[in-house]
């Protein structure tokens, strides 16, 4: 019988320096957890897209009975899931940017207040290299674009259906074409000074039923993180289409192939 592990919903007071409003976190921890233990885990930090919430990644995907069986046939190490709320009521497509325009500040939430908390609170590495970034739609944009802007704090990223851009709707955080571009991964990962470290590794997918809609991002990203050394898998779904049920088929893929070195 397969041992199961704990989902647990943080609540998160907002905070009107970063625009954000109360929200929950989901936190997953494996079978066998004890804080008390020298054992220390690995994070996968869950986004989710819009219109969504962070709950999404339990409901859509089966979350903790999927990683349950992962660990408990040995196909990935006990590993910690964090699944935050990366929209806000007035802004529901962030694509986890700071706003350079009054908009919420997302990109800091993450990375200033959500992660330092994970590492205070629970036993992880809390290193780069046990962080993973996993992301569908609005989230996959959020995954790829935190893992090349944040180098230091991530080594992999797993985009589901994914985005190269920020598109119209998010436009309006920033305030000019130059911050646009600057967080347009189809547009710096072509700039040869943009500077892409050693050792990223990046998992995509994405329903090729939806490819003749406005995620066709998704296979130009991969050959542009190719061409710039980042260990990429991409693995189309022909199939599929724009849904979670494309993101539950594929979400045990790439955790084993974002994990492969630690099992």
């Amino acid at each position: 019988m397969t041992e199961r592990g704990t989902v647990t919903g943080i609540e998160f007071d907002g905070d009107a320096d970063l625009g954000t409003s109360d929200s929950t976190t989901y936190v997953y921890t494996p079978p066998g957890y004890n804080p008390e233990s020298a054992e220390r885990y690995s994070v996968v930090y869950l986004l989710h897209g819009t219109p969504g919430a962070s709950a999404d990644w339990l409901s859509g995907t089966s979350l903790a009975n999927r990683l349950d069986s992962l660990i408990d046939a040995g196909e990935i190490p006990p590993i910690i899931a964090v699944s935050p709320e990366i929209s806000t009521p007035e802004v529901s497509d962030t694509r986890c940017l700071d706003s350079t325009t009054g908009g919420p500040l997302i990109d800091t939430y993450l990375t200033k207040d959500v992660i330092p908390w994970v590492d205070e609170t629970y036993p992880t590495y809390a290193d780069a290299d046990h962080r993973i970034l996993m992301g569908f739609s609005m989230g996959a944009f959020c995954a790829t674009n935190l893992l090349f802007q944040h180098q230091d704090m991530f080594s992999s990223a797993a985009a589901m259906a994914d985005y190269g851009e920020p598109g119209p709707d998010a436009a309006v955080l920033l305030a000019d074409e130059d911050e646009y571009v600057r967080q347009s991964p189809a547009m710096y990962l072509a700039d040869p000074d943009f500077e892409v470290r050693q050792g990223l590794r990046f998992y995509l997918t994405v329903g090729g039923q939806s490819l003749d809609e406005d995620v066709d991002d998704t296979p130009f990203l991969a050959d542009l993180a190719s061409e710039r050394g980042v260990a990429v898998v991409y693995e189309p779904d022909e199939e599929a289409d724009h849904s979670w049920q494309m993101v539950s088929d594929h979400m045990d893929r790439a955790l084993e192939v974002l994990l492969a070195d630690e099992n």
